[in-house]
């Protein structure tokens, strides 16, 4: 249920983020470096450190929001 709107998300935040969906089934190690607890998982990284983590299905204006103010937008 995620999937479809992170596709938004994407179409929506443009070039002001990279929106990647990693399948924890074929890639336990990102798991793992990232401590899922449950699925969905969403993290927010900037330089490469995650700043901002959510768990469960979360809303597309949600998201936008906290890209933009990570991104400083």
């Amino acid at each position: 249920m995620q999937g479809p709107i992170l596709e938004e998300v994407a179409s929506a935040v443009g070039d002001r983020a990279v929106i990647v969906k990693v399948n924890i089934d074929e890639n336990p190690k990102a798991a793992d470096a990232f401590e899922f607890k449950s699925i969905p998982t969403l993290i927010l990284l900037k330089d490469g450190e995650a700043v901002l983590q959510f768990t469960g299905l979360q809303r597309k204006e949600t998201l936008v929001a906290a890209i933009g103010q990570v991104a400083g937008v």
